[in-house]
């Protein structure tokens, strides 16, 4: 987790993390996001290293930036009427195709 290829591999990690984690954490607790957040970088290392070739080191953490993705899509798709903060419908609603319009 603490390994990565290049500078811009974990600039682009911490900043997902930070702009997705805080609010996920607000909501869903610690124990839960820490949890979430080790099984999604195991799972992520597992899968990655059952594709490259034996002698392959599999770096990073990107494994667990993709299980907050998941989860903050599952929880914006699942609870969107309720979100109270506008912007983030607005850009929810961009990714998922909505627009953001109400």
């Amino acid at each position: 987790m603490l390994l990565h290829r290049t500078f811009s591999h974990i600039l682009s990690n911490m900043l997902l993390f930070l702009l997705l984690s805080y609010q996920l954490e607000v909501k869903y607790g610690v124990v839960r996001m820490v949890v979430l957040w080790l099984v999604a970088v195991m799972g992520g290392a597992l899968f990655s290293a059952s594709f490259e070739a034996p002698c392959v080191a599999v770096v990073g953490a990107s494994g667990g930036v993709f299980g907050l993705i998941g989860l903050f899509l599952a929880d914006l798709l699942l609870n969107f009427e309720t979100i109270k903060r506008y912007y983030v419908c607005g850009v929810g609603g961009g990714v998922v195709g909505g627009g953001g319009l109400r």
